[in-house]
């Protein structure tokens, strides 16, 4: 029997896919679906929400969110984090109005967890954000309610109650925990 060998996705056939593969990301040539859930996407907007007050209040970066493409891998990879944030002197003006996928490796990444996300693939995704240039990867567990964060420091771990900071990647950054997983009402 014999197997024949399926050609590499690039990142340009992607762009050429419906919606240019709204719901996939792209890993070493290989189209990967994004399976996310209702809470794994409002956490991950309630984090971008704050990133984007942070950038307004401060001038210090752009906040980007779900679904935003990133090229800045080696190889045929083009990952799409649940938030994000480029400090403001890695990005002008005339590469944000760039057509493609964007080049720079955010500062800051958020990736939300979601149902069912194997650990050894959410690894895999931290590890290549950080090999990328990532200073910081917030992974974020919606069900245990808890982040950490992935640094050049190690690992920190911030539960509900704590105030979730960026030092020193986000000067002045601090939000309640609870406020990423805060309900309606509540």
């Amino acid at each position: 029997m014999s197997t024949v060998a399926t050609p590499a996705v690039m990142p340009a056939d992607m762009r050429r896919l419906p919606d240019e593969g709204s719901g996939f990301e792209l890993v070493d040539g290989e189209l990967r679906e994004r399976v996310v859930s209702n809470k794994s996407c409002r956490v991950g907007g309630r984090a971008y929400r704050q990133l984007d007050e942070y950038a307004d209040r401060t001038g210090g970066g752009w906040a980007f969110p779900q679904d935003t493409p990133f090229q800045c891998f080696a190889g045929n990879t083009v990952r799409k984090p649940d938030a994000a944030f480029i400090a403001a002197e890695r990005m002008t003006a005339e590469q944000y109005e760039e057509d493609g996928y964007c080049q720079i490796c955010p500062d800051v990444i958020v990736e939300v967890n979601s149902p069912n996300d194997y650990a050894s693939e959410v690894i895999a995704k931290i590890q290549a954000w950080r090999a990328a240039g990532a200073r910081l990867v917030w992974e974020v567990d919606p069900d245990a309610r808890l982040v950490f964060a992935h640094s050049d420091a190690g690992v920190v771990r911030f539960e509900e109650a704590d105030i979730l900071t960026a030092e020193p990647v986000l000067p002045g950054f601090a939000v309640p925990v609870a406020n990423l997983f805060k309900l309606p009402g509540a």
